[in-house]
């Protein structure tokens, strides 16, 4: 027979359960804190300031269809992380006549992530190795939406008279390494390609000076939104 000293000398199964509960507790307590600190470590999400300026009709070497400025900028990110969404709307007239497509929306996305699309940016142009690279076209269908590639410089060449603003003799690619940071100024040359319609076909799409385009930029790899404004055209 066991005697009253013996009887006591286990762990009931009680206390047992309890501490296995205390120990669990613990754990996940700091399970919660390391995954806490792991997410303040994380990178934050970058910010930057667009404003953009559309020349309705200017489309030369010394005049840039769209020039975009880039005030303020935290955070180290390059536009081959961006993605640039244009939304147009076809007016009723052109100069009081009537337009066949008014009304109509035009949705045109054009990204920095080249490598999605087999474009390839070697010595300073861009070469296209897919051959079903989404490249705009200007017989593209404008009124369905797409997400394509411009595969244009996105800063002024050498010779054409500019000499201010970021990089103004170098090759800079929108799906390249054109940076983001305060101060820097970005020309897109071609304006078709950067809205995805053949803007002087003034009589099909009636694009002019005071045209409205509705303009988001948006850092793909945390899906933020880094701007979201109405540009109006000038000539």
């Amino acid at each position: 027979m066991r005697t009253d000293n013996e009887k006591n000398d286990g762990v009931s199964p009680v206390v047992g359960v309890m501490l296995m509960l205390v120990v669990t507790i613990i754990v996940a307590a700091l399970v919660a804190a390391f995954a806490g600190g792991l997410g303040s470590a994380a990178t934050p999400a970058p910010s930057a300031g667009f404003d953009f300026t559309i020349h309705a009709g200017g489309q030369t070497s010394s005049y840039p269809g769209v020039v975009c400025e880039i005030p303020v900028a935290t955070g180290e990110f390059t536009s081959n992380q961006l993605e640039i969404i244009t939304t147009y709307v076809v007016p009723d007239t052109y100069n009081g006549v009537p337009l066949t497509n008014a009304g109509k929306t035009i949705t045109h996305t054009i990204t920095g992530q080249v490598e999605d699309y087999g474009v390839d940016l070697n010595g300073g142009t861009a070469r296209i190795d897919w051959a079903l690279s989404p490249l705009y076209s200007a017989s593209d269908d404008p009124f369905v939406p797409k997400t394509q590639v411009y595969n244009e410089p996105i800063v002024a060449t050498t010779g054409n008279g500019l000499t201010w603003g970021y990089g103004m003799n170098d090759l800079l690619y929108f799906g390249g390494n054109a940076p983001i940071a305060s101060g820097t100024i970005w020309w897109f040359k071609e304006i078709d390609r950067f809205l995805g319609f053949p803007t002087t076909e003034r009589t099909t799409y009636g694009f002019t000076e005071g045209s409205l385009v509705h303009i988001t930029v948006i850092h793909v790899p945390t899906g933020t939104v880094l701007s979201d404004q109405d540009v109006r055209a000038l000539w």
